[in-house]
């Protein structure tokens, strides 16, 4: 073998260990390249949210990086009783924006006790980049992703509590992830 074969050996190996710690670090993005962004979606772990005793969803948790990235992208439609909770490791102005996502949402973040720091009501998909970025003004450890409309309707504002609870699986993930 000359010296550029092995070079290129050399790299070969490099950008496969790499791809699989890349794999190891976060499984969901081990997803086969050939399928449509529906298909490559990975079931995440879903849990009951409520806010009073009349308005209960269930909500798909992102709570790693990788699924907290895709979040709602690509999907054509959300049912009114579904909506995605963004689980994040420390409080912080965490910020959303619309890359590839299809359908209008409002945005909901809550602090460490549930309790809604800011909402944006009808936020339409991003058509256009630069996609517009949304941010609370206060801190969140949270972020309610639901129909456009939503907030609305329940006639949530500032200071309500919502009430759900993690499950363990996903308060290790949590517990394991440094910011």
């Amino acid at each position: 073998m000359n010296h550029h074969n092995k070079i290129r050996l050399h790299r070969w190996h490099h950008l496969m260990l790499i791809s699989l710690m890349g794999w190891m670090l976060f499984p969901e993005s081990a997803v086969p390249a050939n399928g449509s962004p529906a298909e490559q979606r990975t079931k995440l772990p879903e849990i009951q949210l409520c806010y009073g005793q009349d308005h209960c969803i269930t909500v798909e948790i992102a709570a790693t990086p990788a699924s907290r990235a895709r979040g709602l992208m690509f999907r054509e439609h959300l049912a009114g009783d579904r909506g995605m909770l963004f689980v994040f490791p420390r409080l912080y102005f965490w910020g959303f924006w619309m890359k590839n996502t299809r359908i209008p949402l409002d945005l909901i973040w809550l602090d460490e006790h549930h309790r809604v720091v800011a909402i944006v009501p009808d936020v339409p998909p991003c058509v256009k980049e630069p996609c517009k970025t949304y941010q609370p003004m206060q801190k969140a450890m949270y972020v309610l992703e639901v129909n456009a409309g939503t907030a609305a309707r329940w006639k949530l504002k500032i200071g309500d509590e919502l009430t759900f609870e993690l499950p363990e699986s996903v308060k290790k993930i949590i517990k394991k992830q440094k910011f």
